[in-house]
């Protein structure tokens, strides 16, 4: 074969020419695009029910949205995991399906005709279409502790596996916030002349982040931070609360 090419040297440079010529050509042709669209196939439905066990989320949420979800002929298929306070389903569309923004919309709906027969203790249901990683671990916290600690322990959990190399990321849900409930006397609102309404604004107003200024003192420069915002319970009960007629009276 090398002595016949070796023979006829101009019709390997000619057909070297042309196929360089082809590659320039579809080179300069080639369809572009400026921000090409990736298809999102992966999503992750994301139920949250505090206080529910993993029995209870599996039978009053994973069935209604299971039933839902196989009437969906674009999902390829799901996996569902029931944990305490949370259930999690990852949804993969058919590797045919290039319109994914319509795929996800009839999830959507699917997920809303499931709504109906969820329990009324449901917080948050979201739908993140928008993954190209599937979570591949997912980590429960739990313990006799309140939430809010449980939570801050999450918190501190996801600091401290941030440093891990290869971790894409990490994403705390069923997060508990505090919150402070205050209890009033409507005999003692009534003595001192206030509303409910009046309480809550002098509240409002004083527990506000409130540029302070600065101080110059020779070549230094000093920030003024006030104590206008609460940071204890006791402060809270301490705080006065100015009254109709005159004078103050504190929360407690």
């Amino acid at each position: 074969m090398s002595r016949w090419l070796a023979a006829r040297p101009r019709l390997v440079g000619l057909v070297v020419t042309m196929l360089c010529l082809l590659g320039l050509s579809s080179y300069f042709n080639m369809a572009r695009q400026e921000d090409p669209s990736f298809p999102y196939r992966a999503g992750l439905l994301t139920v949250i029910y505090p206080g529910a066990n993993a029995e209870s989320i599996e039978r009053l949420v994973l069935r209604p949205l299971s039933d839902e979800l196989q009437q969906v002929d674009e999902i390829n298929y799901f996996t569902a995991n029931a944990r305490s306070g949370v259930a999690l389903i990852t949804i993969q569309l058919r590797d045919v399906i290039y319109d994914t923004d319509a795929a996800w919309d009839r999830v959507r709906q699917a997920m809303q005709r499931a709504e109906v027969d969820l329990p009324s203790g449901i917080q948050r249901m979201t739908l993140d279409d928008r993954l190209i990683d599937i979570p591949a671990v997912v980590l429960a916290v739990r313990g006799d502790a309140s939430l809010v600690h449980l939570s801050n322990e999450a918190e501190r959990l996801k600091r401290a596996m941030m440093d891990i190399p290869g971790l894409s990321r990490i994403e705390i849900d069923g997060h508990a916030d505090e919150q402070i409930t205050i209890a009033l006397r409507d005999t003692e609102l009534r003595r001192h002349g206030l509303s409910r309404g009046q309480l809550l604004n002098r509240l409002s107003e004083r527990n506000q982040v409130l540029p302070g200024g600065f101080v110059i003192a020779g070549e230094q420069r000093l920030g003024l931070l006030p104590n206008s915002e609460f940071v204890s319970l006791d402060e809270l009960a301490a705080t006065q609360i100015a009254l109709p007629q005159g004078g103050s009276v504190s929360l407690s």
